[in-house]
């Protein structure tokens, strides 16, 4: 397993992937700061673009921003080459789509692992039961958390 690693929260619209993503936020902003660079970007007003991580350690950016391709990139381009990301996590419209696509070439092409979770309006399919849709940030918490002990103290 390889520590860094591009996660997507992929979905149809309006079936909560943004909220998931805002409470994950929230959940790592008890533990770090956040730092919010959504005014650098140009998405809807409601999404957000931030970035955390332990002092002196790895640093990972979220991205609610995954309706178009455009997003997808300009949020991880910038979150990887200015701000020096190690993870990722970004919501995508619906698998194989072109923001789906997207992410998944960019841990490709930098030997990230590829966490795909797919959300539907009726839980979460194939990888998390649909009875833990409410608990879904806190399993997301739980392998960042994981993913960032194993950079810091290799594997």
């Amino acid at each position: 397993m390889n520590s860094t690693c591009v996660i997507t929260v992929s979905g149809a619209a309006n079936v909560g992937k943004t909220t998931i993503l805002n409470q994950l936020i929230d959940l790592f902003g008890e533990e770090y700061p956040i730092y919010d660079i959504t005014e650098q970007v140009n998405v809807p007003p409601q999404d957000r673009l931030v970035y955390f991580g332990p002092p002196n350690g790895p640093k990972c950016g979220i991205s609610t921003c995954g309706d178009t391709l455009e997003y997808v990139r300009e949020s991880l381009h910038l979150l990887k080459e200015e701000y020096g990301c190690d993870f990722f996590v970004t919501a995508t419209r619906a698998r194989r789509s072109q923001s789906f696509l997207h992410a998944e070439a960019i841990a490709n092409t930098n030997k990230y692992d590829f966490i795909p979770i797919i959300k539907s309006g009726s839980g979460l399919d194939p990888y998390i039961d649909s009875h833990t849709d409410n608990n879904l940030h806190y399993l997301l918490f739980d392998l960042i958390q994981q993913r960032i002990s194993i950079f810091i103290n290799g594997a």
